[in-house]
């Protein structure tokens, strides 16, 4: 085994390692430490390097940094837009900077499992739509009594979000769960992102609201991760299946 595959074979298992550790930390308890991102990249980061040195070119180089700035920077703007969470934020950062560049492709490997990942996450919303389903017709809640709600949110709100009963949640709000409902002037109104201080006080147990699972993300970016590093893009692959039967 010669030096080049030696690198590659290393960083991929380390990855691949700290990856599976974190996601089980964020399936248990939806909070993953900082020490497995600082090990990831403290690892990987001198293999890279040495990669780089003895590989690469300054093309290499341009590639790696140019690469890691903008992932980096697309997971700190997805984070402050409220659209993931900090530790997956943190996740995104580390796989950038613990990946050879040009591994797959032309597309960051990083960015790329973010895409996989992001992508998998659909299969979620039948399951979504099928709990409001069951809610609305053998629980006999309805879903938009006493809300201000436009037509568009009465469509989008049962694939992203489920109706539940807010003593079963309350006691998670914020880190299993995330409110899309507020009041104002004493209506409950919909709002599709997780708000700040998302409690209600003035809801009983026994009310149904309207809440967005959070999912332990990086379980969805490791899967990403192992297909990536196969050369597979899943956004592009649907793409093109959807245009072909246009």
């Amino acid at each position: 085994m010669n030096l080049n595959t030696a690198i590659r074979i290393y960083t991929l298992l380390v990855n691949l390692s700290c990856l599976a550790v974190a996601s089980i930390e964020d399936v248990r308890k939806r909070e993953v430490s900082n020490n497995i991102w600082k090990l990831m990249v403290g690892m990987c980061l001198p293999a890279v390097i040495l990669y780089i040195v003895k590989y690469g070119d300054r093309n290499t180089i341009l590639h790696y940094t140019v690469s890691s700035l903008l992932v980096s920077s697309m997971a700190i703007a997805l984070y402050l837009a409220g659209l993931i969470m900090g530790g997956d934020a943190k996740c995104i950062i580390a796989l950038s900077l613990s990946n050879i560049p040009g591994i797959v492709g032309s597309l960051p490997i990083a960015l790329l499992s973010f895409m996989n990942g992001a992508v998998m996450t659909l299969a979620v919303l039948p399951l979504i739509l099928l709990w409001n389903v069951y809610v609305k017709l053998v629980k006999g809640v309805n879903l938009f009594e006493r809300y201000e709600v436009s037509p568009l949110v009465k469509i989008l709100c049962p694939l992203v979000a489920i109706k539940i009963r807010y003593g079963d949640i309350k006691k998670h709000i914020d880190v299993k769960y995330a409110l899309v409902e507020t009041m104002k002037n004493g209506r409950r109104v919909i709002r599709l992102g997780k708000l700040e201080g998302s409690k209600i006080s003035s809801l009983s147990d026994d009310d149904y609201v309207w809440a967005m699972p959070l999912l332990p993300f990086i379980v969805f970016i490791l899967a990403g991760y192992v297909v990536s590093i196969r050369g597979i893009n899943l956004a592009l692959k649907i793409a093109m299946k959807i245009m072909s039967l246009v």
